[in-house]
């Protein structure tokens, strides 16, 4: 059979968010279903780098989808669908809210599908395509993956993605991985992560682990045996990681040049009422400390939106974020994914006030905040920005000169690195 896999565009052009421009990587669960489709004659599009072959035949069409990407999803399904090509959408969106997916396709995933591909194809091929494959009990033990076909991404990506782990214990309200079937914490074997590294071409690595900090034990392993291999690679990471500095020594010695750290809010009670409880305010200046002591780059994540958020929360963020010598900030708004516990709450309340999906892109307010207008939100986030741009041009020589060892390894990384900084938000197209 003839399958394409799409991942639908996620970085929309005239967008604020320039920096999506030039940091991009390839879908790695296409490549995972792909590398499942052994005898079949698989095509993977990247909607972000290529057209979508909508002239060509093929037997099935399987899509990705999140929130944010839905409505373009849905388009493609039902071009598709159009010439008779049966289509299949799958991931976090139509696992949480399959009945509304399956109007737009010919069959919905619930959950890992890696169990029950084979099957899907199988039943294609004898035209009993089901409407609904529900793997949420098919908790996929992570050595059972295969590696993905790294060799069907038509783009020569800057960055190479790999997965280590999945799942996370962590119970945050906003996060999506509450309500979805593979929330639990899963473990790859070590020497088969370090022997997909070692066929990967390019230098530079990003970790897609929802935590793959949550067992240090496995993360100061892991790190020990990438030693020798020489990449630099970027992770999400957890504020609590400051309380193992040998875990923060390993990872510099492995190759991390920077780290993404959800800090989401610097008030203690937003934190503990979105039970956001590994996160403690008081400890955020020795997690930097630590890290800009290993040469780590900080790129941090705050969220605006919260019960106890008042206008006054932007001004604290912004100080809080020079004082303590922040290297990067991502400031987005809290965005319940449809088919959350959170997202049913506020919408029962009356609260969601936007069911656009395609503003589901955590910098458009779609619901009504306690404290705040939503208007409000979008002119503390659009004066943050320009506060913080300005800030983090007047430090850039110094962090220049403090992270040249990365130019001095990595050129092409280092030019990134150095693009995204100057070219991020273009506040004039900022809600």
């Amino acid at each position: 059979m003839k399958i394409l896999l799409i991942k639908p565009k996620w970085y929309l052009e005239n967008a604020p968010y320039k920096y999506n421009e030039v940091i991009r990587f390839p879908p790695v669960n296409l490549g995972i279903i792909a590398a499942l489709s052994e005898g079949h004659d698989v095509e993977i599009v990247d909607e972000d780098e290529e057209e979508i072959p909508f002239h060509k035949t093929y037997d099935v069409v399987g899509i990705t989808v999140v929130a944010f990407t839905a409505n373009r999803a849905f388009e493609i399904s039902e071009r598709f669908r159009d010439s008779k090509t049966k289509t299949i959408l799958g991931g976090i969106h139509p696992s949480l809210v399959p009945n509304e997916c399956i109007k737009h396709a010919d069959s919905v995933v619930i959950g890992e599908v890696e169990y029950q591909w084979k099957r899907i194809l199988k039943d294609i091929k004898e035209n009993e395509l089901k409407r609904f494959y529900d793997c949420s009990k098919d908790m996929v033990k992570m050595d059972n993956i295969p590696i993905p076909r790294r060799d069907l991404y038509k783009k020569r990506y800057i960055f190479e993605a790999i997965q280590t782990t999945r799942g996370c214990t962590n119970k945050c309200k906003f996060c999506y991985l509450n309500d979805v079937p593979w929330s639990k914490f899963r473990k790859r074997n070590i020497q088969e992560v370090i022997d997909e590294i070692k066929s990967i071409k390019t230098k530079n690595i990003i970790f897609l682990d929802d935590n793959l900090f949550l067992d240090k034990e496995y993360a100061k392993k892991l790190f020990y045996a990438m030693i020798p291999l020489k990449k630099m690679w970027w992770a999400q990471a957890p504020t609590n990681i400051s309380d193992d500095p040998e875990l923060i020594r390993l990872m510099k010695k492995s190759g991390c040049y920077a780290v993404a750290v959800g800090f989401q809010s610097i008030n203690q009670d937003s934190l503990n009422s979105l039970n956001v409880l590994h996160n403690n305010v008081n400890n955020y200046k020795k997690l930097i400390d630590l890290l800009h002591k290993n040469n780590i780059m900080v790129q941090s994540f705050f969220m605006f939106g919260f019960d106890n958020d008042t206008k006054e929360i932007f001004k604290n963020t912004v100080n809080i974020i020079k004082k303590l010598d922040i290297d990067d900030a991502y400031l987005y708004i809290l965005t319940p994914y449809p088919g959350t516990k959170i997202y049913k709450e506020l919408d029962k309340q009356g609260k969601i006030i936007d069911k656009d999906y395609s503003r589901y892109n955590w910098y458009n307010c779609i619901f009504q905040p306690k404290n705040m207008t939503p208007d409000e939100i979008h002119k503390g986030i659009r004066w943050s920005y320009k506060e913080l741009q300005n800030h983090f041009k007047k430090v850039l020589p110094r962090k220049i000169i403090k992270y040249f060892y990365v130019a001095i390894k990595n050129p092409k990384l280092a030019r990134v690195i150095l693009q995204g900084q100057l070219n991020k938000i273009d506040l004039n197209k900022l809600t």
